[in-house]
């Protein structure tokens, strides 16, 4: 393992909230461009760009102003072997309400990589949601079984 391959892949889990937090989703789809997303709570399985793009476009509520909701990600574990990597951190979202910022959900990532043509890749995120707050102006529907 070198300190690049770690650096690139923190850069790239830190990109993804980044897009999220400024509601550029087609750009965070892109990162899927050999992978998939799934969560817990939620039977699909989002495979490619598109499909993750879709995912964030009809569960996600972007307002006019973004960020209204910023995702920060932490906690940061990797194992690299070769081409391939897997990876375990913690989420959480935290949104600008009428009483001021409140945190919203909080969670955990396994990550699946993957290392193409000199690129990481997200291979495989599965999200697990473990403690939820209200969701009602960050989520177009309740998250399921949380």
């Amino acid at each position: 393992m070198s300190s690049d391959d770690f650096w690139e892949l923190s850069n790239l889990v830190a990109r993804y909230a980044e897009l999220l937090n400024l509601g550029q989703i087609e750009a965070l789809g892109a990162l899927f461009e050999h992978g998939r997303i799934s969560s817990s709570n939620i039977a699909d399985v989002h495979v490619g760009p598109a499909a993750v793009t879709e995912m964030y476009r009809r569960s996600v509520v972007f307002p006019e102003k973004v960020p209204d909701t910023l995702l920060f990600t932490s906690n940061l574990q990797f194992r690299i072997d070769g081409d391939e990597a897997s990876g375990k951190a913690c989420f959480m979202a935290v949104h600008q309400a009428e009483a001021g910022v409140v945190p919203v959900l909080a969670g955990r990532y396994h990550d699946e990589f993957r290392k193409i043509d000199g690129r990481w890749w997200f291979h495989h995120r599965h999200m697990l949601p473990d403690l939820v707050g209200d969701l009602s102006t960050h989520l177009h529907e309740p998250l399921e079984g949380v």
